[in-house]
């Protein structure tokens, strides 16, 4: 087996980490009010359910499960977005010469 190396550059530039970084930042961003919105109307919702029956508890079971999860995917998605924000920073500052750490 002959193994043909890959065309593609070793590494990607630090231009092209920013770039990936700005977008991911983005689109978590965009994610983070999907959820939260998700988040709202689940509440809204079961806010004007009347329990009658069993299917409607049912339902307000599920919405509330739907809003819970709703609510730590949102943190999660905060916590990933702080740690997008510190590598961006920290790449800011290699770029300015400010840090001297590898």
């Amino acid at each position: 087996m002959v193994l043909v190396p890959d065309a593609t550059p070793a590494g990607p530039s630090r231009a092209d980490i920013e770039v990936r970084l700005g977008q991911a930042f983005l689109t978590l961003n965009q994610m983070a009010a999907s959820l939260a919105m998700i988040e709202r109307s689940c509440t809204r919702v079961l806010e004007g359910l009347s329990i009658a029956d069993d299917h409607t508890l049912q339902n307000a079971v599920a919405l509330r499960a739907a809003t819970k999860y709703a609510q730590a995917t949102l943190e999660q998605t905060g916590d990933v977005s702080d740690a997008i924000s510190s590598v961006a920073r920290y790449l800011g500052a290699l770029k300015r010469g400010l840090c001297h750490c590898r």
